[in-house]
């Protein structure tokens, strides 16, 4: 079985070669419904009014990235985060695209494989519209 595809923008985030996505804890996430209630005190049903089912759903993908050196790490990160920073963005996941619209840089565990294999692990979790 191949790899999927999971496109950010330019960057390939699962291309196998520098980029891989950990598809265990992978999650597109759901659309969220919110709602206020009313409680009818006379017996009937309650009423649920001010019904929001266009709430931005939050997507979930844990990753890593693998560089050849120390430099190029830095410089696969940095490619990255120009994809993260912008306003709004494609995700593409197995040919089907959802819109970005908010996005915050995770952290990155600077710990023995970042330094000494350079290794960096970190769950990206971008906001999409549903």
């Amino acid at each position: 079985m191949s790899a999927p595809v999971v496109q950010l923008g330019a960057i390939n985030l699962n291309d196998q070669a520098n980029y891989f996505v950990t598809m265990e804890g992978f999650d597109l996430g759901q659309m969220q419904t919110t709602w206020d209630e009313q409680v009818n005190y006379s017996g009937g049903a309650n009423v649920q009014t001010n019904i929001i089912r266009t709430a931005l759903v939050p997507v979930t993908i844990p990753m890593y990235i693998q560089g050849s050196s120390q430099s190029n790490l830095l410089s696969l990160i940095s490619a990255l985060w120009v994809e993260v920073d912008k306003s709004s963005n494609t995700l593409t996941v197995d040919s089907v695209a959802y819109s970005v619209v908010y996005n915050t840089r995770p952290a990155i565990i600077r710990d023995s494989l970042f330094w000494q294999q350079n290794l960096a692990q970190f769950v990206l979790v971008l906001m999409r519209t549903p």
